[in-house]
């Protein structure tokens, strides 16, 4: 914002100095044809005396004859040459062309030494010769053709057009990725427990967790870093590299049950609420995004726990506090540091489950961390759904689908369909962009402001969601519970995401685009300050 302003100033400035610098050139073009009229007056007048001063010559020849000097040179009195030449008056115009040649030599050579002395110059001239700076300068520099080329150059470039135009293959495309990506969504990831994508991408978060804890166990033997328990184990699998991760990265916020609260005030309920396989969902802090790390840092600084419980915000107090969990850092900027590592140590220890439920050969996976932004669930409690006989609010009912399995694991293999529709469309549309349409590869990125692409992206998620839902009805058989296990809440977020998108765009009929306008100009800015 304070670089906007600063160009805003400058451009102004600028064309505060575009006036001062037309009013000279008018001046001096002014100044030049009387200078012109005063020569061509001054041509005349010595064409006349010329012809005079000849007469005299002639006369004083004739006067050498008569008087027959012959040995003496008669020169032309200088006191009748001076006569001569005062007749030849010059106008006092010329000082004004002096004065102002000054004016514009001192204006010219003010911006030689910094911007601030050429305006302040500029604004002095302005006034001692009448000139209203005060205005917007552009209306006075523009005429009114070029106002109406700016104008419609804008309204042409950029304008916000909600008339968007698909043909047929659009729609095709659209249509048949949004349902292609529903069916890989239906046969392949399906719901916690029995996703074959499921199965992949907990894989890959066992074989993340270990490669990070190798590497922090490494660090730490390097340093001669030690702890009570796991310092001289190996890592050697999901269950040891769990365990030293959990050693490594206590936080003071982890709290598995209500008895590792000293202070339930206003908490009612919570003995029956909090629970080892749903804390991380409860505890604000173990989420994996801003959110979760705000009060991480927040309750690691205080020693308290952040958990919404029945749709409401309650904070308690962990036993041991501060003291047991001390906070490192010299300084606030070294804990605030030493938090946000704490706090990635910590989800990394937690997303592949704990370390009392891996490694076994029951093949359980324990509860890894919610999906991102999955707590904002929580602040609903309201509703009614029948979930296995009983009645629970929204926030109770996606409580229970995440204690069933859909964490952060699940959620990347339901992410995994997504992709698929979005890099199919975006694909596709550039290439009939390219090759169908003759247009630029310029014009032809699947980026930015394209409201073909938008709307194509609205249809194919419009048409993921739908096989989705329809999957999901199918297979629950109208139960609530498992009807949500099967939800893909990622689509249904880019579905909703895209249609706010394409209602805003709606809204904004005829409206400026003024992210792109901004962009342009910048460039164009960038470009004319490297010139100078």
């Amino acid at each position: 914002m304070k670089g906007d302003n600063q160009k805003k100033d400058v451009l102004k400035e600028s064309g505060k100095a575009l006036i001062v610098q037309n009013n000279q050139i008018n001046e001096v073009a002014k100044r030049i044809q009387e200078v012109e009229a005063f020569l061509k007056q001054l041509e005349e007048d010595n064409t006349e005396n010329a012809a005079v001063l000849d007469g005299l010559l002639n006369e004083a020849d004739n006067l050498i004859n008569e008087i027959n000097l012959s040995n003496t040179d008669i020169l032309l009195n200088s006191e009748e040459v001076d006569l001569l030449l005062d007749n030849l008056e010059v106008d006092d115009t010329t000082h004004e062309e002096i004065t102002i040649l000054s004016e514009i030599k001192s204006i010219q050579g003010s911006s030689e030494t910094n911007w601030d002395t050429c305006i302040s110059d500029i604004e002095n001239y302005g006034y001692s010769h009448n000139i209203d700076l005060t205005k917007d300068p552009f209306e006075e520099l523009l005429t009114l053709d070029q106002r109406e080329s700016i104008r419609k150059t804008i309204k042409d470039d950029y304008t916000i057009d909600v008339n968007v135009t698909l043909d047929k293959l659009d729609y095709f495309i659209a249509g048949f990725s949004g349902v292609a990506s529903g069916l890989i969504d239906s046969f392949f990831v399906g719901m916690p427990g029995s996703s074959k994508l499921g199965n992949l991408t907990n894989q890959a978060t066992d074989n993340l967790v270990v490669k990070f804890a190798k590497k922090i166990h490494q660090i730490d033997k390097k340093n001669g870093i030690k702890f009570k328990k796991n310092s001289q184990k190996s890592i050697d699998g999901i269950a040891s590299a769990i365990g030293y991760l959990e050693e490594r990265y206590k936080v003071v916020y982890d709290a598995r049950y209500a008895s590792d609260l000293s202070d339930l005030v206003g908490v009612d309920g919570i003995k029956n609420k909090l629970r080892p396989n749903n804390h991380h969902l409860l505890s604000l802090a173990h989420s994996p995004d801003f959110i979760g790390l705000f009060f991480s840092i927040l309750d690691q600084f205080t020693g308290k726990t952040s958990l919404i419980i029945d749709g409401k915000l309650q904070r308690a107090t962990r036993k041991g506090g501060t003291e047991q969990f001390q906070l490192q850092g010299d300084t606030f900027v070294g804990k605030i540091f030493c938090g946000f590592c704490n706090w990635l140590g910590h989800i990394m220890s937690d997303i592949a489950g704990s370390s009392g439920t891996r490694g076994h050969s029951n093949g359980r996976i324990g509860a890894g961390v919610a999906p991102g932004f999955y707590e904002l669930f929580l602040l609903f409690d309201y509703g009614s759904f029948n979930v296995n006989g009983d009645q629970k609010s929204f926030s109770q009912l996606m409580t229970q689908v995440y204690e069933k399995g859909y964490d952060a694991r699940f959620s990347a293999a339901t992410a995994i369909p997504v992709v698929i529709n979005e890099l199919f469309i975006r694909a596709l549309w550039a290439m009939k962009s390219k090759f169908y349409h003759k247009r630029d590869w310029s014009e032809s990125l699947p980026f930015g402001n394209k409201p073909e692409l938008r709307r194509m992206l609205l249809i194919g998620y419009g048409a993921l969601c739908l096989v989705d839902a329809g999957d999901a009805f199918l297979r629950s058989k109208g139960e609530t519970l498992t009807f949500m296990l099967h939800i893909n809440l990622i689509a249904w977020g880019q579905f909703s995401f895209k249609a706010l998108i394409e209602v805003r765009a709606m809204y904004m009929k005829g409206a400026l685009d003024v992210e792109s306008m901004t962009k342009d100009l910048d460039m164009e800015w960038s470009r004319l300050y490297a010139q100078i």
